[in-house]
């Protein structure tokens, strides 16, 4: 038996699975992406009452340097180029990134699927005006990695920017005590290889600007 990868849609067998807590990951060795198999996914319901538990709904000194990994280095790049309009993209339950932005002169747009569902912000508009998406511990949650970062391709302007933020396996990663994938939420378990598949299919360039933080552009027109 086989099934597509998510986001390469290469063919991976499902014969032998990596078990964690009962969930089943499969490995594509074409994009080298890992990602749980679709018959093990949570509910949409289910999948909203675990973030809804997340700790991460209080502004804690904590909280914020972990946002600021990826903050940082997007201010330095507004500061060089302010973007016309900038989106986060699953703002969460607790929009802290766009509270912490918005206080250092950054305004972000809020989307997300379930705490702030605002379809009409990912209407391509013409011409497309963000310049900015900002995507924190997000990617990880892609059930469909390739159509959603269709999706942010679509909303990019030429010589936009994508900064994402996520934990990256490495080929020391045991996946059966890695934290990252012990989370039920989390469908796509991505590597450096599945960052430049991704940069590659969209043409846009990659550049790592931290250990979990990452800038991809989009290529001018």
């Amino acid at each position: 038996m086989t099934l597509s990868c998510t986001l390469c849609e290469g063919s991976v067998s499902a014969a032998t699975p990596v078990v964690i807590q009962e969930r089943r990951y499969h490995h594509c060795t074409q994009c080298d992406l890992v990602f749980l198999d679709p018959q093990d996914r949570l509910s949409p319901e289910e999948e909203r009452l675990r973030y809804a538990h997340h700790e991460n709904h209080l502004r804690t000194p904590g909280y914020e340097r972990f946002l600021n990994q990826l903050l940082d280095p997007v201010m330095e790049l507004v500061a060089q180029a302010p973007p016309q309009r900038a989106l986060d993209f699953g703002s969460g339950p607790y929009p802290m990134l766009a509270e912490l932005a918005a206080e250092r002169g950054l305004s972000l747009e809020l989307y997300d699927l379930f705490f702030h569902p605002r379809p009409d912000l990912l209407e391509v508009p013409d011409p497309v005006t963000y310049n900015l998406i900002t995507c924190t511990e997000v990617v990880e949650h892609f059930s469909s990695p390739l159509r959603s970062f269709g999706v942010l391709n679509s909303l990019l302007t030429p010589g936009g920017t994508l900064a994402l933020m996520t934990q990256i396996r490495t080929p020391d990663t045991d996946l059966s005590t890695w934290p990252y994938a012990r989370d039920e939420t989390h469908t796509s378990l991505y590597s450096q290889k599945s960052l430049e598949y991704i940069a590659n299919h969209f043409f846009w360039s990659l550049t790592p600007v931290g250990p979990r933080v990452f800038f991809l552009k989009k290529q001018d027109s």
